[in-house]
């Protein structure tokens, strides 16, 4: 791989370049608009929007008869994308795990994807 490149490519993971595929906690607006959801055997959809520097509101759509349905916020702690309840209690974390894609578990161990 070419050096530079690869320089290039840290840049960007951290923050320090143009928009990168891989949100990073230093732009919490790479992680804003609507995501899919795959999670306790169904579909449905997510959708993160502004709010305060470095989270914001969260809604969800579809998925009924899941914690999901809890999420009200989102956040960033570091390279983790945190969705919390409508009084803060966190719902699922997630984590970059290719371009436009994160997975993780909702707080009862169930596994979580979300992609766009």
């Amino acid at each position: 791989m070419d050096p530079n490149a690869a320089a290039g490519m840290m840049s960007d993971l951290i923050g320090g370049g143009g928009r990168s595929a891989y949100p990073t906690a230093a732009n919490p607006e790479a992680y804003l608009g609507k995501w899919r959801v795959a999670a306790a055997g169904r579909e449905c959809e997510l959708t993160l929007s502004q709010g305060r520097a470095s989270g914001g509101r969260a809604s969800v759509f579809g998925c009924m008869n899941t914690d999901l349905i809890k999420v009200g916020s989102w956040s960033l702690r570091g390279y983790e994308l945190v969705l919390s309840s409508f009084v803060g209690d966190p719902v699922a974390s997630l984590r970059i795990t290719q371009p436009n894609r994160m997975d993780g578990r909702i707080q009862g161990g169930e596994p979580m994807t979300i992609w766009r």
